[in-house]
């Protein structure tokens, strides 16, 4: 039995680019609505001016993620 035999090493990376913009868009959108949320939900005035733009943000970073999900599979 060789070293080649019980450490087999792979070069190539199985991600492509389809997962990192996944998880950046998904986090960008989930962190975009927790931002939201804190003026819906607690009527923060501090996030008042923040709440609108973080849902369109939200809602826009979340449009590629399924599509992104689905050419990764």
């Amino acid at each position: 039995m060789s070293t080649h035999d019980v450490y087999v090493v792979v070069n190539a990376s199985p991600w492509n680019y389809f997962v990192p913009l996944y998880i950046f868009f998904k986090g960008l959108s989930v962190g975009a609505l927790c931002i939201s949320a804190l003026y819906t939900v607690f009527r923060s005035e501090r996030f008042k001016t923040l709440a609108f733009p973080a849902a369109i943000t939200s809602l826009l970073a979340f449009i590629p993620v399924p599509f992104l999900l689905l050419a990764d599979l």
